[in-house]
């Protein structure tokens, strides 16, 4: 890490020497136009910064969106994910000050300056858990204080570092600049928990294992009321130049990067459908997760034979079991199709009620969990995301974009037939779970485990109907929401040499329509968050 005066790091961005571009393409690839891009991005945060606190020595941290090719709503049980860090990014940059304030501000005018003590913040609840600290009463009432503000994602961050070394941290004045679509499903709201837990560890000293890392990120991130995984969080710190970034959880380990092949592309197209975890759609999140887990409790109640081979969700599996798929589909039959919140505490087993409990606090409770389906959708994930790598490095693509296309229809609320839109939904009812175990016991490829969607519909009609007109465009293999859903971008598979077509197509056919900027882009990896 450098740490220097901030008119020293201007000088340094405004005359380039080799090795200043030898270290940029190592993070951004070797296209030197969008290399003299990011450049220009450094400048502007550091003047913003020197205008608004003065010249002094800072650090630069910076952490880039993402996008999730297959391993959706996983992570947080145990599942794969196959990431990719994309081209935009936040940077932040920052100095250390003498007490423990924190001032943030934004180029952008649309994101308004903020201050706190991180002391007083930790005062609000005392508590030796983090947990327990964000679940009280008096930390939930500041945090919708603040609804919306980005401030909570920094605060989240800082916060969680603070319980875990169980120090006050120092604090710093800071000035972000971010091109990371807001709400639009690849992880801008992560980005910035990354930023700021790399420019914490910076600043005090502290030095994590990546792992570690990555897990006190994710659990930073539950400051704002949401309750998934670090899977956004591992994107963003384990990204890589040109390649798809394979990782595993529980426990987090990094595979072997993948390279798409040069004949085909990924387009990130931004529906400019918000979905804020801050503002709302964090219930309907909140909920999805709770039928997983509520459903796999129920799974161990009425199979206690196999409990002590499931820890997470992505344990339920025919080989981690010892069963067919057939059987499996069978078992599955035990899970009720829904459960109301009444009768949580009465199907559910004593011994997870301390559990059950703290989840449910988590949201606001629906009518009815959506148990088999959503669980059945998770299983098939897990599923479909370890086999991704294997047919992304055997140059399986079409087989791969097909598993994409299955993915989406788990998320699916709607679908377009003939010009008309209709209500989507799976059914996962004993007869359907009755006409899949004949169809495995008689070998047909379609009853295989992988390829069933599972109803987590987490999709919103506009961009259901957005994907089934680009499936039938030329090149298009493969179109699903990216992120935890409810709005925000699709990602594309395509064929390289439609790329450009395809993007006339959005702007043509949604873009201008709609009066809505060009929000579609070819997406190119990038290294994964850090200080220079």
């Amino acid at each position: 890490m450098n740490k220097m005066k901030a008119s020293l790091w201007i000088e340094k961005f405004k005359n380039p020497t080799e090795d200043t571009f030898s270290f940029l393409k190592n993070i951004y690839g070797d296209d030197i136009a969008d290399i003299n891009k990011k450049i220009n991005n450094y400048i502007t945060v550091l003047e913003s910064f020197v205008k608004k606190y003065g010249d002094e020595e800072v650090i630069i941290a910076r952490a880039p969106g993402r996008i999730n090719l297959m391993g959706r709503h996983i992570e947080h049980r145990g599942g794969n994910i196959n990431t990719i860090a994309i081209h935009k990014e936040t940077l932040m940059v920052a100095s250390v000050r003498d007490d423990d304030t924190v001032f943030i501000s934004n180029t952008n005018s649309r994101f308004s300056d903020f201050e706190f003590s991180i002391s007083e913040e930790m005062a609000r609840f005392k508590s030796d858990e983090w947990i327990d600290y964000i679940d009280s009463a008096e930390v939930k009432d500041i945090v919708a204080k603040n609804r919306g503000h980005w401030v909570n994602y920094v605060k989240g961050s800082l916060l969680r570092i603070c319980f875990d070394v169980k120090k006050e941290l120092r604090g710093m004045n800071v000035m972000c600049f971010g091109t990371v679509p807001v709400a639009g499903g690849v992880s801008s709201s992560s980005s910035i928990v990354v930023a700021t837990a790399e420019l914490a560890c910076a600043i005090n000293d502290i030095d994590y294992k990546t792992e570690e890392f990555i897990n006190l990120c994710g659990q930073g991130e539950w400051y704002v009321g949401s309750r998934g995984g670090a899977g956004d969080h591992a994107a963003i710190k384990c990204g890589l130049s040109n390649a798809v970034c394979p990782i595993e959880f529980e426990p987090i380990h990094v595979l072997d990067p993948i390279k798409i092949p040069d004949h085909f592309s990924v387009i990130v197209a931004n529906s400019f459908i918000e979905a804020k975890k801050s503002e709302g759609a964090k219930d309907k999140f909140n909920q999805m997760v709770a039928s997983y887990e509520f459903g796999v409790m129920l799974f161990k109640k009425e199979f206690p034979e196999y409990s002590e081979k499931i820890v997470h969700l992505r344990d339920i599996n025919p080989s981690n079991l010892g069963v067919n798929e057939a059987k499996l589909y069978d078992m599955l039959k035990a899970i009720p199709l829904f459960i109301k919140p009444a009768e949580l505490f009465e199907l559910i087993p004593a011994e997870y009620h301390s559990k059950v409990k703290r989840i449910v606090s988590s949201h606001q409770a629906p009518d009815a969990y959506n148990l088999r389906s959503a669980l059945i959708y998770g299983i098939a994930e897990c599923e479909r995301s370890r086999i991704t790598s294997k047919l992304l490095a055997e140059g399986k693509i079409e087989e791969f974009a097909n598993l994409m296309n299955i993915s989406h229809n788990g998320d699916r609320v709607a679908v377009l037939k003939n010009g008309k839109i209709e209500k989507y939904d799976y059914p996962v009812t004993d007869e359907d779970l009755d006409k899949l175990m004949k169809e495995s016991e008689n070998g047909n490829e379609d009853a295989a485990l992988y390829k069933q969607p599972g109803g987590y519909g987490c999709s919103v009609e506009q961009m259901d109907v957005l994907i089934d007109k680009l499936l039938c465009l030329d090149g298009v293999l493969g179109a699903q929401i990216s992120g935890a859903g409810l709005g925000g971008c699709i990602m594309i598979f395509c064929e390289k040499k439609n790329a450009q077509d395809i993007l006339k197509y959005l702007d043509k056919e949604y873009y201008k329509p709609n009066g809505f900027e060009n929000g579609a882009m070819i997406v190119k990896p990038i290294k994964g968050a850090m200080c220079l």
